[in-house]
């Protein structure tokens, strides 16, 4: 309110509108997910009935249980999680619709029909396993689909 000198009423629609309708809209479009959607959550608790005190109770009993405690297998799979979410950002930009998943350390790149540079130029295919492999660890680079010769070339013989 102060820094845009707005009155609160003003200020509540447009926080109201940056989370629910902007970072809905903008789950559902990178996702596919609602993030609304009540089934994405282990518990989901409804603090207009709750206290603030009532709900941290709650919420730190549930973490108490053993489901929750961080195992080795809980650890890597965040780590992956975490080193897809690096590497997937560093191509968003370029190639939004190459999908990438990290399994024992090995990158794996999966290119949708949209993103057909990526399944015919070789240089940039180069210029990516390079940009993965700055990153520790990460030497081994699989492309679902093989490289595919570019066909555009005109073939000046062909109509005569």
């Amino acid at each position: 309110m102060k820094r845009e000198n707005i009155s609160a009423k003003k200020t509540l629609y447009i926080l109201k509108k940056d989370d629910d309708d902007e970072r809905r809209k903008w789950g559902l479009q990178i996702h596919g997910v609602d993030p609304w959607d009540s089934i994405l959550y282990d518990i989901v608790l409804h603090i207009n009935t709750l206290t603030v005190d009532d709900a941290v109770q709650i919420l730190f009993e549930t973490i108490q249980k053993p489901i929750f405690k961080t195992t080795e297998e809980s650890k890597e799979k965040l780590e992956n999680l975490a080193l897809t979410a690096k590497v997937h950002s560093m191509f968003i930009e370029y190639f939004p619709h190459v999908k990438v998943s990290i399994q024992d350390r090995k990158v794996y790149i999966y290119i949708s029909k949209v993103a057909s540079s990526v399944k015919t130029d070789k240089v940039m295919r180069l210029r990516i396993e390079n940009h993965i492999k700055e990153l520790d660890g990460m030497d081994v680079i699989i492309f679902d689909e093989p490289l595919e010769p570019k066909r555009d070339h005109i073939n000046p013989y062909y109509n005569l």
